[in-house]
């Protein structure tokens, strides 16, 4: 099955003025996740970004997942893109089998000597 790829903005830094402009996001940091349909994978980062004084602008308050991860998916080069998916694509050729007892079990451990 194919690997379907999603970005989730995990956090937003701004400066408080910038090109005549209130809170410029200027850093965004992402998680990019894989899936295959069963396992799913995702490798984190940030990305710095610039506003260009008189370019479109949208006050943060209105700002949407869409939009930014636009911005971020869109200052990635091809090489970057790939080397994320890599990244996502190895964790998917591993596997975590569920542990063979129930995940409620436990063991005493012993207390450490003083």
């Amino acid at each position: 099955m194919a690997i379907i790829y999603t970005l989730k903005v995990t956090e937003m830094v701004c400066a408080p003025q910038a090109s005549g402009e209130t809170d410029v996001v200027i850093n965004v940091g992402w998680a990019y996740l894989g899936t295959d349909g069963t396992n799913t994978g995702s490798f984190g980062g940030t990305t710095a970004l610039t506003y260009t004084e008189g370019s479109p602008f949208t006050p943060y308050a209105d700002l949407t997942q869409e939009q930014v991860s636009g911005w971020v998916l869109g200052a990635w080069t091809a090489d970057q893109t790939a080397s994320y998916q890599s990244q996502v694509d190895s964790q998917l050729a591993v596997t975590s089998p569920p542990l063979p007892w129930p995940a409620a079990e436990s063991v005493a451990a012993a207390p450490v000597a003083a």
